[in-house]
């Protein structure tokens, strides 16, 4: 999709600092292309991003024009469904096991 045909959501409860922020504009530059995709809501004629919002604000501070999108339509869901998409999608998250992300990090032949 192309992501100027992307609406915000109205109230985003998830807020990321500029560092934050510069450092996945960056990412997603040296990447070239979104790793990550945004979940989307189809209402009428507009595409709503229900997950991923700051993604697709990175993307465009990147320069990066289109992304692919998880999308679903609104007639197929209630406002319930969509509050509990937000909500889940933003809020679960796992955590890092240090050794892993250790070695992982270590395999990388350039890091910059």
């Amino acid at each position: 999709m192309k992501v100027s045909d992307l609406k915000f959501i109205e109230r985003n409860f998830r807020f990321m600092d500029q560092k934050t922020f510069s450092a996945l504009v960056s990412n997603i530059k040296k990447d070239k292309f979104l790793t990550s995709t945004p979940l989307v809501m189809k209402k009428d004629d507009d595409y709503i991003i229900i997950s991923g919002n700051h993604r697709v604000k990175a993307c465009i501070d990147a320069g990066i024009d289109e992304i692919y999108c998880i999308v679903f339509d609104y007639l197929n869901v209630t406002e319930d469904d969509i509050l509990r998409l937000q909500i889940s999608h933003n809020l679960l998250s796992g955590k890092d096991d240090i050794n892993i992300l250790e070695e992982l990090y270590n395999q990388i032949k350039d890091v910059t």
